[in-house]
């Protein structure tokens, strides 16, 4: 289970990473969506909670779900090993 803290800063971490992904600014991504700069930028350091609404408009602009703003990153895949038995 997440702490709260935990969401916030899962939601900062992607919404850089979808910013820097899609080439978008933050002052583009506040345009987009209706916000202040100030608040996306609040955002985007994990300094503020990120209410439904919010959520859903950045969820749209970057065509994501919700799920992929609040859950962690996929940690990157570890090869298989063969069973050798």
């Amino acid at each position: 289970m997440y702490s709260d803290n935990d969401v916030v800063q899962n939601i900062a971490n992607n919404i850089r990473r979808l910013l820097q992904d899609r080439n978008l600014s933050q002052t583009e991504l506040a345009r987009l969506t209706g916000e202040s700069d100030m608040n996306i930028s609040r955002v985007t350091r994990g300094e503020s909670v990120v209410g439904i609404g919010i959520a859903t408009r950045i969820a749209e602009v970057f065509d994501v779900s919700i799920d992929r703003l609040v859950s962690p990153p996929p940690e990157k895949t570890l090869p298989k090993i063969a069973n050798t038995g």
